[in-house]
Order: C-alpha cells, then structure tokens, then sequence
C-alpha cells in the first residue's frame, strides 16, 4: 500500500513539474515553436484570405474578373467553400448550372462528369468545382457519378478536406456492394479523414 501511495506521489510531482516548465517560456530568448505547427492531422481547411487570393488570380488569369460581384461574394456570410464554388460560377456560369442541375431531384442522373469540370485545367478549381458537384449527386444518392466527378481530384486542392473526404467515403462505401475496390477505397479515405 506505501509503494501504491509512493509511486503516485512522484507520478504527481514529475506531471507538475512537467506542466511548470511547458507553460513556462524558455529563458535567454529561445522561442517555444508554434503550436498549430504541432497537431495530429496533416490537412488545414483553407482560410478566407487563401481561398480569396487563389479565386482572384484565377478571374483574373481568365479575363473574368467583375470586382463588385466578387467582393460581394467574399464579405457574405458564406462559408468559404461556398465562396470559392460561387466564385469558379463567376468565371464559368455553366459551372453553376452543372451544379442547379445535379441539386435539382427532378432531374435525371447524369450520365457523365459535365465538361466544364472533366476538362477544366486549374487543379484547385477542378478540384473544389467536382467536390461540390459530387456533394450535390451524393446528396441525391448518384454515388457513381459523384466519384467519377472527383476521380482527378487531390485533398490538399480542396478548401475543405474533412467535408471532401467524408462525402467520398459515403460515396465509395455505398458502391462497394458491387465494386469490391470501391470497399478498399471507402477505409482509406475514412482513415486519411480520421488522422490527416
């Protein structure tokens, strides 16, 4: 029973001196690293200002650059994935009509990625432009479709990763009755969700 009381005692005293001295800067000007340097996941959602900047060279690139609507859009209190998909529809007005039409439930399902996604060379706008069209499909149930829009896409292109990889893994999941891979697929981005 003294050991038990002993052992704890010193587990107590080195967790507080432990605590002391992390919380304590370092002395002689060392500076104590970054703290958001230092997490588990490896994938940040993307800030306004970062999102912003990349909409704006990318209007700007395609002589599609109308200032007061895109200022508009940016100081809405749209989440920023909805800002950047409203932005591409600003530069590619068909990109919002591929969109209405995957939201709409009385249309039919697509038969094909529409090609403003399919051959759009920018890889942040492909990339965020076909994870808003596979969230649209996915929302109606159009899981084929919806992985085929995002099949080119890369996470770290997305806006926000934790969204895009959690509506890919609903997505492969619901296939993979009959497509095999399609199980594979579904674990490993569930697991890239849990520990990136």
């Amino acid at each position: 029973m003294k050991l038990r009381k002993w052992i704890a005692t010193v587990a107590v005293a080195a967790g507080s001196v432990l605590c002391a001295s992390a919380a304590e800067p370092e002395k002689g000007g060392a500076k104590l690293p970054d703290p958001s340097l230092v997490s588990f996941g490896t994938l940040r959602t993307m800030d306004a200002d970062g999102a912003k900047a990349k909409m704006s060279g990318w209007l700007t690139a395609q002589g599609k650059m109308d200032k007061a609507k895109f200022d508009a859009i940016w100081t809405s209190d749209k989440t920023v994935t909805e800002k950047t998909v409203a932005s591409i529809a600003l530069g590619k007005p068909e990109a919002q009509a591929a969109l209405d039409d995957a939201r709409d439930i009385t249309k039919d399902a697509p038969t094909a990625v529409p090609a403003v996604i399919k051959d759009e060379k920018d890889a942040f706008v492909k990339a965020n432009l076909g994870a808003a069209y596979a969230r649209a499909l996915a929302g109606k149930k159009v899981y084929e479709e919806a992985l085929d829009a995002v099949a080119d896409a890369k996470t770290e292109d997305v806006v926000d990763p934790s969204a895009y990889l959690f509506f890919k893994a609903v997505a492969e999941h619901s296939v993979a009755g009959y497509k095999k891979v399609r199980k594979m697929d579904a674990t490993a981005s569930l697991v890239r969700l849990l520990d990136d």
